[in-house]
């Protein structure tokens, strides 16, 4: 009964989506510290790329990860790269409030 229990409980983990960038907030807020007042989009992605590379890396490689599982008349569940990071900025800037 508790192997059952421990492989059931892992099974649906699994299945779990993992979040593309750990520590989002955070890593989102120390890029805004490092850049002046009025700083525009491509100034903040350019920023979190110097800074976070493997982070970017990341986000590249499992937004290629979903073209290539994706059909062909299927939308992608990502949005492109820099449109992730812009909209992570402006969900940022929402809490932020």
């Amino acid at each position: 009964m508790i192997v059952y229990f421990y492989v059931r409980r892992h099974e649906k983990e699994k299945n779990k989506p993992m979040a593309v960038i750990l520590k989002k907030d955070e890593k989102i807020e120390e890029v805004v510290s490092l850049l002046p007042e009025g700083f525009n989009t491509d100034d903040f992605i350019n920023k979190f790329k110097e800074l976070f590379e493997k982070d970017w890396i990341k986000i590249n490689s499992t937004y290629e990860k979903h073209l290539r599982k994706s059909k062909p008349e299927k939308s992608i569940p990502m949005p492109p790269p820099e449109k992730y990071l812009s909209n992570a900025l402006k969900v940022w800037n929402k809490k932020k409030g």
